[in-house]
C-alpha cells in the first residue's frame, strides 16, 4: 500500500515547486497504475490548509480549485482502506475477515479567513458530518457507499 505524503500532494498541485513535474508524474502514475495507494485524511486537510494558505503561496490556491478533486480522491481512499484491510487479513490467513464499511459524503463547510491557525478554519455544518454517519448504516460488510453529491462528481 502507498500512502501519498502531503508534501507529494503540495507539489503535484503548485506548479512553481521545483518538485512540480516528478511529483505530477507520480501521483499521476498511481491514478492510472494498478498498485494500491490511498491519500490519508489527515493529509487532505494538511494539502488544504497549505495551498490555501497567503502566507506560504502568493497567491494561495483558491478554496475551490483546491477542492475540486476531493470526491475522486475520498472515493479512491475508501477503495484502497478496504483493499488493504483484505489483503492484510489474507496475508495473515485469519478469518474472518473484518466487515469493513465505508461512506464518502461531499458537505458543506464554513470558512474562517480570520482564524489564525489553519486547522481552526473549518466549520462543517448541516448534514456534513451526520449523512456519513448514517449512510454507514446502510452499508453491506464490504461495501462503499457514496452520498448523491459524490456520485454526481465521481461520475460527471
Amino acid at each position: 500500500m502507498i500512502a501519498l505524503d502531503t508534501n507529494i500532494l503540495v507539489y503535484a498541485h503548485r506548479a512553481e515547486s521545483p518538485f512540480h513535474e516528478p511529483a505530477r508524474r507520480s501521483v499521476a502514475g498511481l491514478a492510472n497504475g494498478a498498485s494500491p495507494w490511498a491519500i490519508p485524511w489527515p493529509c487532505l486537510h494538511e494539502f488544504l490548509a497549505v495551498v490555501t494558505h497567503p502566507r506560504i503561496y502568493a497567491p494561495p490556491t483558491p478554496l475551490p480549485r483546491a477542492l475540486e478533486q476531493m470526491p475522486q480522491r475520498a472515493v479512491h481512499a475508501a477503495l484502497a482502506i478496504r483493499q488493504m484491510v483484505a489483503e492484510a487479513w489474507a496475508a495473515e490467513r485469519r478469518e474472518p475477515c473484518p466487515e469493513v464499511r465505508l461512506a464518502v459524503h461531499l458537505g458543506t463547510v464554513l470558512v474562517d479567513v480570520s482564524a489564525p491557525n489553519p486547522a481552526e478554519r473549518w466549520l462543517p455544518v448541516g448534514e456534513t458530518l451526520g449523512l456519513p454517519v448514517r449512510l454507514l448504516g446502510h452499508a453491506a460488510p464490504g461495501e462503499i457507499v457514496v452520498s448523491t453529491p459524490v456520485g454526481r462528481v465521481v461520475e460527471g
